[in-house]
């Protein structure tokens, strides 16, 4: 969270002037490319026909490329400069405008942004200062909380960037720039300070997925999106389960957990409902019982009617380790689909 007088300190001003400079390297980056391209590149072509001449000519097409992929990421650099500079300035202004109020309020104001009264209550019932205190905690906060997201929003659209130093293709770039892009979503996770992901798309990763496009013809984009939906199934998994963090946190929400002891389930004789779907046992269709929790089937209560089959379990748990194992594995990540929240 960002403080009092952090906020009070900043100089957008900076930004502002960072994001100028950034724009003018873009530019010049853009020319450079285009005359790489469109000048020498097409002169080569038609003067210098040779498989030397053919080989230049290719040099100075990848030159173009990367100073267009330099262009793109310089710009959103500069786009990132400049909204940050117009968030703290607003959140400045409000701040600044608190703060005021609380000096004619005599109010205290302590740099985590919290307000309080230095004049003591007149008596039992007396609410003067507590409004005014409210109005001025309120706008702090508010000041505040913009300017922490601005931050925040800004480090990780340079995580993205500096990621982007290591990318010369210009279609790549443009993809990692679209917000919810696999790409984008693994640059901005890279260098994280204590993110959820322990595992982010590091520059060896890029680049051994830039030399196994190269050797297999595949898109670099699809390359690496697999790359990131392995990464978000090992993420998104521990070592000691083969399901999601989501999925055992609901299941231990919302029913008993899988296995031999039910515990109270078990007492009242109620078979758990993913128990009844998955081994087809004690339902009607099956054995000809009526529904409903005390329900029987014959004799037997219908939690009685469930069958545990330790053996059939561990079967299926090593048939799904032999799966897990058996999927292709790409720059080191493991591979599972997993439908994980990208944004």
């Amino acid at each position: 969270m960002v403080s009092v007088p952090d906020l009070h300190s900043a100089n957008p001003q900076a930004w502002r002037d960072a994001a100028a400079d950034a724009l003018a390297a873009a530019k010049h980056c853009e020319e450079i490319g285009s005359f790489a391209r469109d000048d020498v590149a097409r002169t080569l072509e038609k003067q210098w026909v040779s498989d030397a001449g053919l080989a230049a000519r290719r040099t100075f097409v990848k030159h173009a490329e990367d100073y267009e992929a330099a262009n793109l990421a310089l710009r959103e650099l500069c786009r990132v400069y400049d909204d940050l500079a117009d968030e703290i300035e607003a959140a400045q202004r409000d701040l600044t405008s608190a703060l005021g109020y609380a000096r004619d309020h005599e109010l205290t104001v302590d740099d985590s942004g919290r307000v309080s009264s230095s004049e003591p209550a007149s008596g039992p019932g007396d609410d003067s200062q507590s409004e005014p205190v409210r109005h001025a905690q309120g706008i702090i906060e508010g000041a505040l909380s913009r300017a922490t997201k601005a931050d925040t929003t800004a480090s990780a659209a340079l995580r993205t960037i500096r990621g982007l130093t290591e990318i010369s293709d210009p279609e790549l770039v443009k993809e990692a720039l679209k917000k919810n892009s696999p790409l984008a979503i693994a640059l901005r996770l890279t260098g994280a300070p204590d993110g959820p992901h322990p595992i982010n798309v590091s520059p060896s990763q890029l680049a051994a997925v830039e030399r196994a496009a190269k050797e297999t013809g595949m898109s670099k984009t699809l390359l690496l999106s697999i790359l990131w939906q392995e990464q978000q199934w090992y993420q998104n998994y521990d070592k000691h389960s083969r399901r999601p963090r989501e999925e055992r946190a609901v299941r231990g929400r919302l029913g008993p957990p899988r296995g031999r002891h039910q515990g109270p389930w078990r007492e009242l004789g109620q078979a758990p409902a993913a128990s009844r779907g998955r081994q087809g046992v004690g339902g009607p269709e099956r054995r000809g019982a009526p529904e409903g929790p005390g329900a029987v089937g014959g004799r037997h209560p219908q939690g009685a009617l469930v069958h545990h089959r330790p053996d059939l379990r561990r079967r299926h748990a090593r048939h799904r380790h032999r799966r897990a194992r058996a999927r292709y594995t790409v720059a080191g990540a493991r591979a599972v689909p997993h439908p994980a929240v990208l944004g």
